[in-house]
């Protein structure tokens, strides 16, 4: 199936945002030869648009195995380094694609190889084309650069915000180093308004300059279709993601944020 966390994110919304009026667009860099299945797929599956711009190489795939124990393990593929001609037609592609008012959110990592300067440009170009809000869902250089670019938020698990903060492990709310890194962390320049910081099971936590939130979801409960609890939080973070953005859309002070943030996981 498409899949990826851009994918993930824009089906959770699929059942929010058309009943405000909104339209959501899956935007992605895809292999050749994928296009048509792609958009099928998203169209006929979850009624989502999809803007794709192709590269020559073939699509990644990647797999979750998914044991009665909860044990997960993830197969993922490695993708060829682009080009400069293949970052140009991406930015390209990406300069036509965003308008004026849109909430884009940038999900996922991006190619091994791909140039910093290309990533930067992604966030430049969406407010070039002054949309409403930009942030991302990432990790890794894509994270570095996106929390370095004045973004109205950026969202990562524990162990990807603690690496961007330079921390060992994972974000730890009742560490007092953790929260000093935190707090000098929206004091550098080009600092995201908020974070979204995900914990798995246990919930998620949302950082501004001037708060540190944290909430717990509901014990799953069991009913007549379900005979067991879930067992795993796979794609929870990227559904999350997607309360991120309906609070944006709606402009919701930051509790109500979390708590769409918690509800969409």
């Amino acid at each position: 199936v498409p899949a990826g966390k851009g994918v993930n994110t824009a089906r959770s919304l699929s059942g929010i945002l058309p009943a405000l009026g909104k339209n959501i667009v899956a935007a992605a860099w895809l292999g050749a030869g994928e296009r048509a299945w792609f958009e099928a797929q998203l169209r006929n599956g979850s009624g989502i648009s999809a803007a794709i711009a192709e590269r020559p190489c073939a699509t990644r795939y990647a797999y979750t195995l998914l044991e009665d124990s909860g044990r997960e393990t993830h197969l993922k593929e490695a993708m060829a380094a682009p080009g400069r001609a293949e970052e140009e037609t991406l930015l390209a592609f990406w300069t036509r694609t965003v308008r004026r008012g849109d909430v884009v959110v940038s999900c996922g990592s991006a190619p091994r190889g791909t140039s910093p300067k290309t990533l930067a440009r992604i966030f430049e170009v969406a407010r070039e084309k002054k949309a409403r809000a930009v942030f991302a869902d990432a990790n890794g250089q894509i994270l570095d650069i996106a929390g370095a670019s004045g973004l109205d938020g950026i969202k990562g698990n524990a162990a990807e915000i603690a690496a961007w903060l330079r921390l060992n492990g994972e974000f730890n709310a009742s560490n007092a180093r953790h929260r000093a890194a935190l707090s000098a962390a929206f004091r550098r320049k080009g600092a995201p308004g908020l974070m979204l910081i995900t914990c798995g099971s246990s919930g998620a936590m949302l950082a501004t300059p001037e708060l540190l939130l944290r909430a717990r979801p509901p014990k799953a409960g069991l009913n007549s279709q379900h005979k067991a609890a879930p067992q795993a939080a796979t794609g929870c973070g990227d559904a999350a993601t997607a309360g991120m953005i309906w609070a944006a859309l709606e402009k919701t002070p930051p509790e109500e944020m979390l708590r769409r943030a918690i509800a969409c996981g």
